[in-house]
Formats: structure tokens, C-alpha cells, sequence
């Protein structure tokens, strides 16, 4: 595994550590709005969607993986920057957190489209069309 694909995939794992504490600490306050079960259950399966991916583009190599979850990102961005501008008040830790989990995921990113990485999925993309 390249050394850039290799960083991708510990910078993700701390990112999904990152959005624990996070989810950890607006737990009470969306829990009120959306009930505690159907919250534990959304947040399962986010952070399960969220490791298959890491898992497809580090581990499987898989080319599109990597190009879905930086159109996700880049989409999902402004939502989430509006987002947290407005319960930044109300949390600044959870806040804070959030700013420095999408800086570890666009670092990450960049790391799997640079150096070692592009020839590593460019080399992949025949043999993962399947």
C-alpha cells in the first residue's frame, strides 16, 4: 500500500473517532428531536457506510470509491459549515471538533489524489471495473 493511501487510512479512521466524540456530545440534543433509538440506529449506520468506504478505497483500491466520497465531501461541505454556525453556540467543543474533522477528511482526501496514490489507483481502475 502507498504511503499516501496508507496516511488516507488513518487520518479517516481518526476522522470516524473524531465524529464519535462529536456524536457523543450532541447525543441529548438531537436525541430530544429525533428519539433515542431511531438516533442510535441512523448514527450505526452512518459510521458503518462511512468505514466501508474507507475500507473500499484503502484496502480495495477502489477508484470510484474515492472520486463518490470527494464529490460527498465537497457537496456536504457548505451544509455542514452552515450547520455548525449555527449550533456553535450552543456546543463550541462539538463545533470545534466538527471544524477539525472536516479539515483530517480534506487532508486525507487530498493525500489520495497526490503522489504515490494516483498511480496506485490508475494501475487498479482495469482490474476494479468488475
Amino acid at each position: 500500500m502507498p504511503r499516501n493511501v496508507a496516511r488516507f487510512e488513518l487520518l479517516m479512521y481518526l476522522s470516524l473517532a473524531i465524529g464519535a466524540v462529536i456524536a457523543s456530545l450532541r447525543f441529548s440534543m438531537y436525541a430530544a428531536q429525533v428519539g433515542a433509538s431511531p438516533l442510535i440506529a441512523m448514527q450505526a449506520v452512518m459510521f458503518a457506510s462511512f468505514a466501508l468506504f474507507i475500507w473500499l478505497i484503502a484496502r480495495r483500491h477502489k477508484n470510484w470509491g474515492r472520486w463518490v466520497f470527494l464529490v460527498m465531501y465537497v457537496l456536504g461541505l457548505p451544509i455542514l459549515v452552515l450547520n455548525e454556525l449555527e449550533l456553535a453556540p450552543t456546543s463550541p467543543i462539538a463545533a470545534t471538533l466538527v471544524f477539525l474533522q472536516c479539515f483530517v477528511q480534506a487532508y486525507a482526501l487530498f493525500l489520495i489524489f497526490t503522489g504515490d496514490a494516483k498511480s496506485w489507483f490508475t494501475a487498479a481502475s482495469p482490474t476494479s471495473a468488475a
